[in-house]
This record gives C-alpha cells, sequence and structure tokens, in this order.
C-alpha cells in the first residue's frame, strides 16, 4: 500500500513537471510568434498596407481580432515582394470592393470557432487588387509570413471559398507540420489515382466548381495536389454542406475524406463543428 502511495505520487509529480514543461514551452512559442508579428506588420507597413481607413471598417478589423486572432490589412499603395516562387506584386484596391471584402471576411471567419483559427496561426488577411506571381494573376497567397493575401476581385461566392480554402492551408500545416505528404490520406484515393503537378497548374476558375466527374473529389482543382484536396473539402464543409454530403451518398471515397478531415480537425479542436 504505501509503495502504491509512493508510486502514484511520483507519476503526479511527473505529470505535473511535464504538463508545466509543455505549457512554458507553448508560452514561449506564443511569445516569440508575438514578437514575430509585431516585426512582420512594421515591414508591410513600410511596403505600403496599412488598417481599414473608415472607421467603420477599422471596428470590425478590430473586432475580428479580438475574438479569433486574425487583422485585416489593406494594400495602400503599389506592393512588391520577392518570395521564393518569385515576385508577387499587388495594388490598392477600389474603396467599396475593399468595405465589401472586409465585410465578407469577418462574417466568414467569425463563423468559424477562434480557437480553430487561433491554432491555425493565420495572424492577418491582406486585401489587394491585381494580385500576381511572376506576372500571372493569382487569386490568392497563402502562408506568407503567417498571412493570407487576398485579390478582392471576385464574386462574393468565390471570395467566400477561396478565403475557407487558404485558412485550411494554415490549418493543415498546424495539424502536423506537415501539408504535401500523407501517406493515410492517399489510402483514400481511388486505385490508381495519382494526384497532379499542384494547384500553379490547375488556377482556370471553373477547375474549382462542385462536380461529379471525378469519384472521391469535390472539383477537378482537388485533384491537382493533396494540399488542394483538403482544401476544397474545406471550403465546401463550410460554404455548401448539403450540396458536398449529397455528392458524398453516392460516393464512398469523397465520404471517407470527409470524415477523415473532420476527425482530424476535431483532434486540433476538440468538440469543433466547422459546418455551423
Amino acid at each position: 500500500m504505501v509503495v502504491t502511495g509512493v508510486i502514484a505520487l511520483v507519476v503526479t509529480i511527473i505529470v505535473g513537471l511535464a504538463t508545466e514543461m509543455l505549457g512554458d514551452r507553448e508560452a514561449i512559442a506564443e511569445q516569440r510568434n508575438r514578437s514575430r508579428d509585431q516585426e512582420v506588420r512594421a515591414e508591410l507597413v513600410a511596403l505600403g498596407f496599412r488598417s481599414p481607413a473608415s472607421s467603420a471598417l477599422r471596428e470590425l478589423s478590430m473586432r475580428l481580432a479580438a475574438s479569433h486572432g486574425v487583422e485585416i490589412l489593406h494594400a495602400d499603395v503599389e506592393v512588391e515582394l520577392t518570395l521564393d516562387n518569385g515576385v508577387v506584386t499587388a495594388g490598392p484596391a477600389e474603396e467599396r470592393a475593399l468595405a465589401a471584402a472586409t465585410v465578407l471576411v469577418v462574417d466568414e471567419l467569425t463563423r468559424l470557432p477562434s480557437e480553430l483559427l487561433r491554432k491555425s496561426g493565420l495572424a492577418r488577411v491582406m486585401l489587394v487588387t491585381r494580385l500576381a506571381e511572376e506576372r500571372r494573376a493569382i487569386p490568392s497567397l497563402p502562408n506568407y509570413n503567417r498571412s493570407l493575401i487576398l485579390d478582392v476581385d471576385a464574386s462574393p461566392a468565390f471570395l467566400r471559398r477561396l478565403l475557407h480554402h487558404e485558412v485550411f492551408h494554415f490549418i493543415d500545416l498546424a495539424e502536423d507540420g506537415e501539408v504535401l505528404r500523407d501517406p493515410a490520406w492517399e489510402r483514400l484515393n481511388p486505385p490508381g489515382f495519382r494526384y497532379g503537378s499542384g494547384g500553379r497548374t490547375m488556377r482556370e476558375p471553373a477547375a474549382s466548381a462542385l462536380s461529379r466527374e471525378f469519384p472521391g473529389f469535390a472539383t477537378r482543382y482537388a485533384t491537382s495536389a493533396i494540399e488542394e484536396d483538403k482544401a476544397e473539402l474545406f471550403a465546401f464543409i463550410v460554404t455548401e454542406p448539403a450540396a458536398l454530403r449529397a455528392m458524398a451518398r453516392d460516393d464512398a471515397y469523397l465520404a471517407a475524406k470527409i470524415a477523415r478531415l473532420e476527425a482530424s480537425i476535431a483532434k486540433l479542436v476538440p468538440g469543433v463543428d466547422i459546418a455551423r
């Protein structure tokens, strides 16, 4: 009895110390992120990004930052970023388009559980126009220093899906630090399937429309890469859950992927419901 009690006490102490150490590591990592974010924000301001000009939009942005840890910035001048994939350029959008996009971003991100967004690592959404990579137009650019760059020149429906698609890239990375490989996910695909050469090779808008053309995939764009497959599913789970689940009733591969994606998110944030 005494030995059992001693062992239990030792285990309790060890567990307590381990928990404290884990908490310390998380606190240190969070402090580093905050410090780095301050540096990044200063760099972005120097490049020409700013908080929304109008008081109403600034208030919306501040509310999102307070509740979900994500701020919104607008491009105020022509901007240029030199990244690994080449030079990215963008410009300031017209005020009406910026206002509509800001409201949409706040509405859509506040639909998601705040804990999920905070764990995703997404720090800010930067709204621009004429977004291009090596002079080729692109609709968005995720994971630039924990930031998401969005081109506002798109229909509201497409922008909604695009926003959630890109948010999932942050969630995907936060889950295990890996987005390009997932053997367990690949086993959910139909036999013999091979992904394409990545999202950059399939940028036409029609590729992102819901389609039953490819069993196991929500859209043609989803077949371009494993990370795009997951992101497309997440976007439609959030924005068009009824249509997606109707497809999944006749597609066992797609149904299995939906279940797997929801389980991985629930592991990251227990009890979360992304289709609310």
